[in-house]
């Protein structure tokens, strides 16, 4: 799986590491340790802005929603990163990470 670099939650994570005696924070190299980090600090904004939890919870919803009405007869492949992560949990198999930059 390839995660662009240019995505909110590579920038957030990378600049929540601080540099330690000078080295570049390292992010995992699988997607489940990614998640696992990604969800680990977002538990922790939820926290201090309750408002962060309102708002993912009413746009989980209405995406659920919207999708129970179209009835795909084809599975489609998850779009988001929680998605592909739900997905990856389901069937045991967690894909390395590939880090690739934005085309301009």
């Amino acid at each position: 799986m390839k995660i662009n670099k240019k995505s909110w939650h590579y920038r957030w994570l990378k600049s929540s590491f601080p540099d330690f005696q000078g080295e570049k924070p390292k992010l995992p190299n699988n997607l489940c340790s990614y998640v696992q980090i990604l969800v680990g600090w977002t538990l922790v904004l939820i926290l201090i802005s309750p408002l962060f939890l309102v708002i993912t919870t009413i746009t989980d919803w209405v995406e659920k929603f919207s999708n129970r009405e179209k009835k795909d007869p084809i599975p489609r492949e998850p779009r988001t990163l929680i998605g592909k992560w739900l997905k990856a949990k389901k069937e045991k198999v967690c894909p390395l990470l590939e880090w690739e930059e934005e085309a301009k």
